[in-house]
């Protein structure tokens, strides 16, 4: 849609010329490139110097070369390496180890990972400052060669490769663009990339439960807990999963054992928060003095009990680098006893829960130190500052302008890992934004000042109803951007996990992935890539009913200010006028697919896509119509109808969270 169009539907919505104006002014603001400390890769391409053709004219010419005794991931880094050459050119380059192929420099090769052939080089280098996942991308002679600092950095280097040079696209689990060509030339080239994160999460339903797309999960270069992945795609993050990923405490005080007799519910009532005679979560102060010492004179305890535990999890998982310790996911969960809350009082609930960790930690770490087994290994625990306990417990020092912890006692450990997780925060600003909800804008900033082990878990969804559009892409390079600058080892983004056609989340999947590589990419042209690719030849009108909701939405911040929040469903935010627009766009969208030259099958997976994006106006004439519809029921009515065959044609689950669409349709049921 033409810009001047675009401003004429907005006027036509009764908005201001002078608000339209500030509206892309704030567009064009957020999309000027920020200023970075760090520069997260090196390129290099000299595109006049050929060092051969990996395929001619249709012919290979080239050999991929992997390690004697490769990994299962080095492994399959050479077999998707061979698929998408073979899927974009036709030419199938063979597969060999290095111990197998006689190696000059007049040969032709890409070679994969650290092999012989790669060590005969002087190559130069430096896997420490890969930050993990990083990879290098080099020729010397004629030959190629791909070396991360592990081996799914390797299988990364090798996506980044067809990627740049075969203008690979993996734009979505259900969308994966392979351009075909007869020729791929070698050009002189020396890549570094470093990813911004050493850990990379973003949780939607392709990369959630059993049956996630483990492929996608690779190729969009993720790295979190929530699927389980071997080693062939990649893996994941070293994270032990015995327990909830999550929210686990009473894993590490089962209830099971010592809980569940008559005569442990009366012993060890104290060790746990109870809620109708129920734990709920555990007492943070049960076993300990109150200096934070291990009170011995408690033969049973739940410091005792949570050191016991993660004693097991280690014997039962060694290997593992982060071990989760996360309070129940409740907002009412800390205890209410009376040492907790006079603890609380003087520590902060967080400085509470620190105190009980540091405690754990240091003495399984002794248990670790002395174990011939075990020596050497730093045991690491994850916590979150999460609900009740998001504040950290600190004062600010006006003198040295920074945070400083209440006592000394509530300061991090070493090997504690603070997972800070605004589950309240307004999702259209960053932490630090001042329009930001305002205590949470100093968050980041207060806990950096106290520990340098900093994880995060973003919100980006309205998880009481997915189908509302929710407007996060104006704030999504200032948010990344902040987290760098205080250097998050991970950050994790919750998306909508539970229902498949959510094709916004989808498209925000995209978007937050390659960020969080490099997170100073322009999330707008990101976007705009991924329409172009989804929605075929009805990308110009679909970018344009995105581009309409993102500016009416910066014209409602405008006009609400602080009030205003994602969040907002009713009809206030959301004149019928404009919903109308958006769906009659979708039909327009719909009719350039079928009157295209398209295949059949291709026609009905656009439109099916399209379909998805026309959920959320339908959606919102839905909930909203008594107000929409007054004294006209067969409209309403007809709106009713079709957004529930739409809903039953794409198979939707969820409307929200934990709101299930066969039960919710129940109260917006209509007349056949």
């Amino acid at each position: 849609m033409e810009k001047s169009k675009f401003l004429t539907k907005l006027c036509a919505l009764g908005l201001s010329v002078l608000s339209i104006v500030t509206v892309f002014v704030g567009c064009v603001k957020e999309v000027e490139k920020p200023e970075s400390s760090q520069e997260n890769s090196d390129v290099h391409i000299d595109e006049t110097k050929i060092n051969g053709y990996v395929v001619k004219d249709g012919t290979p010419y080239y050999t991929i070369i992997i390690p004697d005794g490769a990994s299962e991931c080095l492994r399959y880094a050479a077999d998707e390496l061979h698929s998408i050459v073979a899927e974009c050119t036709g030419a199938y380059l063979p597969i060999r180890e290095a111990g197998q192929y006689l190696y000059s420099s007049e040969s032709k090769v890409i070679s994969l990972g650290q092999t012989t052939i790669l060590n005969s080089y002087d190559h130069g280098f430096d896997y420490e400052t890969l930050n993990g996942d990083g990879f290098y991308i080099k020729t010397f002679d004629n030959s190629l060669f791909v070396c991360g600092a592990s081996d799914r950095g390797t299988l990364y280097g090798v996506y980044d490769y067809v990627e740049r040079f075969l203008g690979v696209k993996f734009i979505a689990s259900d969308c994966t663009i392979m351009p075909k060509t007869d020729t791929l030339a070698l050009n002189e080239m020396e890549i570094r990339s470093v990813p911004d994160f050493t850990y990379r999460g973003v949780l939607t339903r392709a990369v959630n439960r059993v049956d996630a797309d483990r492929v996608f999960y690779a190729r969009s270069r993720q790295s979190h807990e929530f699927i389980e992945v071997d080693e062939k795609y990649g893996g994941t993050i070293s994270w032990y999963d015995g327990v909830n990923v999550a929210h686990n405490t009473l894993s590490y005080v089962p209830k099971e054992e010592y809980f569940s007799t008559d005569k442990q519910r009366e012993e060890n009532a104290d060790m746990y928060y109870l809620k109708n005679g129920e734990p709920y979560d555990l007492c943070w102060t049960n076993g300990l003095t109150e200096d934070g010492e291990i009170d011995e004179s408690m033969e049973t305890s739940t410091i005792k009990a949570a050191i016991e535990s993660l004693k097991q999890y280690i014997q039962g998982a060694p290997e593992i680098e982060y071990y989760p310790f996360g309070q129940e996911d409740h907002r009412d969960g800390f205890c209410t006893c009376d040492t907790c809350i006079l603890m609380s009082a003087k520590y902060t609930t967080s400085g509470v829960i620190i105190r009980f960790v540091n405690r754990m930690i240091e003495e399984v770490q002794k248990w670790v130190d002395s174990s011939d087994e075990y020596k050497g290994k730093t045991v690491k625990v994850v916590i979150f500052a999460y609900l009740y306990s998001i504040y950290a417990p600190v004062d600010y020092n006006t003198e040295t302008e920074k945070y400083e912890v209440k006592d000394e006692s509530v300061k991090p450990n070493e090997n504690v890992w603070i997972r800070i997780a605004p589950l309240d925060q307004n999702q259209y600003y960053t932490l630090s934004d001042e329009r930001q909800v305002k205590k949470y804008q100093s968050l980041v900033k207060k806990w950096g000042d106290i520990t340098e082990n900093l994880m995060t878990w973003i919100y980006g969804a309205n998880y009481q109803s997915f189908w509302t559009y929710t407007p996060t892409i104006q704030k999504i390079r200032r948010e990344l951007m902040e987290m760098k600058e205080a250097d998050f080892d991970y950050v994790f983004i919750q998306l909508e996990q539970s229902e498949f056609n959510d094709v916004q989340q989808i498209m925000n999947s995209y978007v937050y992935c390659r960020m969080l590589w490099d997170c100073e990419q322009d999330p707008y042209a990101l976007r705009e890539e991924f329409i172009r690719y989804y929605f075929g030849e009805a990308a110009e009108t679909v970018k344009g009913v995105y581009q309409f909701m993102d500016e009416y939405y910066l014209q409602n911040e405008l006009s609400f200010g602080g009030e205003f929040s994602i969040d907002m469903n009713n009809s206030l935010y959301h004149p019928i006028e404009y919903l109308e627009y958006l769906s009659n766009e979708c039909d327009r969208a719909i009719a350039q697919i079928q009157t295209s030259d398209l295949s059949a099958e291709e026609k009905n997976e656009y439109q099916k896509r399209i379909e998805r994006v026309k959920l959320t106006p339908l959606y919102m004439r839905v909930i909203n119509g008594m107000k929409y519809y007054v004294g006209n029921e067969k409209a309403y009515n007809t709106v009713k109808k079709e957004f529930h065959e739409l809903c039953e044609k794409l198979n939707v689950i969820y409307i929200g969270e934990v709101i299930l669409y066969s039960e919710w349709k129940k109260a917006y049921s209509y007349v056949d």
